[in-house]
């Protein structure tokens, strides 16, 4: 079975997570401006005099109903059988309990579903604006109009199907077959696009690219499918076929996208060692960067680049990179444009880039600029994987004790661990290790818990990879206590994906033996192999 179509079939991408995190910080960030507008606005008198507490909530109440269209009487203060009867048809739309009352928890009840679904309105109609410039884009190449014509987006799945065949003997074809009937199944078409861009990576990575195309037409939203271009091409390059991924992105009508599939193939080279064709793209991607009307998106495709041009040993154009990202994110442009979310973003992805070329220290010394507990986290994690990289473990260590979050300082002392290992320091590794699973096991929140432990078991896995120890097997153990059934799937896949294809029938005795014993996370890493 191919490694890489397990591991793209079994879990949900974050990027449902992700997007909900955006939009909740973003709505609270708009709702608090808004509620500091409304205090300054005066609230009108009645003939110029000024009106009591009780008036003035009155007030607030008839001016609130008459916008959302529930109270059509005088709006001066005063309380009337009309504005009686808004206040009960508004409780009763909301299942709030019956009884006509003016209070200030009704009044700022009505305050927060006022904003929020100003807020709501607001988001559809971006929404809206950008799915028509996604469609404007691919009407405008005549590569990508095809796919705007005739989508196959009423598909229905076959209740009929009988996918056990595949499953006794999975192959990549029939996986892939049997992903595409489940996402026709999916009801919201906003999470079948989802799927069905998933599912054409998947495709894409393992030569199915005819079909991967086809997955394409599915796609209802034009901005999923500019995105579903950029996949394809991304897949491509991660699976060696250069010239197919730079044909593929070629044809991408969103400069950033496109960029980004271009970033894709600079990172293959790079790893296929080829220097001067990842030399030329990321030479390419920095001039071209400079087009973008998103600074945001700029910083992000400098710092990139920067990594790679200092990974080929071009230290001075990787120099010029980053400061010409950290001057933008920090220009009274940027601020202006952009909030300081975006801002700490920016310069997250800045000081990420310092620590990746070897230089933590210079990546802490932005801690202070980043904004947002998560910005900092990634900040906090990068600069202690390279100072454990560099061999500073003691440095990395302490970085690691600044990271609040349990869940996050504990996945980085996994990977200080796999720093210790590939330096030969195997007792030090074992030790972080068995330190990071128990800070691990006493997070209490399930879900953290369940992230925290599955980033573990691929720490083994990849200390188990380096030394072909018996860690890829404790890995295993590791990734059965996961609570999450999709993030315990993924551990197992990727133990699976690491593992020689061919195991020993003693060690497949040994996986049915641990199935039998109880189990802890911590008597994972002194388990005595065997029954």
């Amino acid at each position: 079975m191919s490694a890489s179509v397990e591991n793209r079939l079994i879990l949900l991408r974050r990027f449902a997570a992700y997007c909900t995190f955006a939009f909740v910080l973003g709505l609270a960030a708009t709702l608090s401006a808004e509620v500091e507008a409304a205090r300054a606005i005066d609230l009108p008198t009645e003939q110029g005099r000024e009106l009591s507490s009780e008036s003035e909530l009155i007030l607030r109440l008839q001016t609130m109903l008459k916008k959302m269209d529930h109270y059509f009487g005088p709006v001066d203060g005063q309380m009337n059988n009309d504005l009686g009867k808004a206040i009960r048809a508004y409780q009763k739309q909301l299942g709030k309990k019956i009884d006509g009352l003016v209070s200030e928890e009704l009044a700022n009840h009505m305050d927060t579903q006022s904003r929020v679904g100003t807020m709501l309105r607001r988001l559809e109609q971006i929404r809206k604006t950008d799915i028509a410039a996604a469609r404007q884009a691919l009407s405008e190449r005549a590569e990508t109009q095809e796919f705007l014509k005739a989508q196959k987006i009423d598909e229905v799945a076959d209740p009929t199907r009988d996918a056990s065949p595949c499953f006794r003997d999975p192959k990549a074809k029939c996986l892939l077959e049997e992903a595409m009937e489940s996402a026709k199944a999916i009801h919201k078409r906003e999470l079948r696009d989802w799927a069905f861009g998933e599912i054409l990576v998947a495709q894409a990575k393992t030569g199915f690219i005819e079909q991967a195309i086809k997955t394409v037409s599915k796609i209802g939203d034009a901005r999923l499918i500019i995105v579903a271009l950029r996949d394809i091409a991304r897949a491509q390059a991660k699976a060696g076929r250069i010239d197919e991924a730079w044909q593929a992105a070629r044809v991408i009508p969103s400069a950033f996208q496109r960029l980004e599939a271009f970033a894709a193939i600079a990172d293959i080279q790079l790893k296929n060692k080829d220097h001067d064709g990842a030399h030329e793209t990321a030479a390419q991607i920095v001039l071209l960067s400079a087009k973008l009307k998103n600074p945001l998106q700029q910083v992000t495709l400098l710092a990139q680049m920067a990594v790679v041009l200092a990974k080929i040993g071009d230290t001075g154009g990787a120099e010029e990179a980053l400061t010409q990202a950290q001057v933008l994110a920090r220009t009274k442009d940027f601020e202006n444009q952009l909030s300081s979310m975006e801002r700490g973003a920016a310069l997250r992805h800045v000081a990420s880039a310092f620590a990746e070329i070897g230089q933590p220290l210079r990546a802490l010394s932005l801690i202070k600029e980043v904004s947002g507990a998560y910005d900092k986290t990634a900040v906090l994690m990068s600069a202690a994987t390279a100072q454990a990289a560099a061999g500073d473990t003691k440095a990395a260590l302490n970085t690691a004790r600044r990271i609040k979050n349990e869940r996050y300082s504990s996945v980085v002392m996994g990977r200080i661990a796999v720093a210790l290992s590939a330096k030969g320091q195997k007792l030090k590794a074992a030790v972080t290790i068995r330190r990071a699973l128990s800070k691990a096991v006493d997070i209490e929140l399930s879900y953290a818990r369940s992230y925290a432990i599955g980033q573990l078991a691929l720490s083994l896995i990849d200390i188990g990879v380096q030394d072909k120890s018996a860690n890829i097997e404790k890995a295993v153990e590791t990734a059965l206590e996961i609570e999450n059934d999709r993030l315990r799937a993924y551990a197992l896949w990727s133990v699976a994906a690491a593992r020689p294809k061919k195991a020993s029938s003693k060690k497949q005795n040994k996986q049915r033996c641990w199935r039998s014993k109880p189990r802890t996370p911590l008597a994972v890493l002194s388990v005595k192999f065997g029954c």
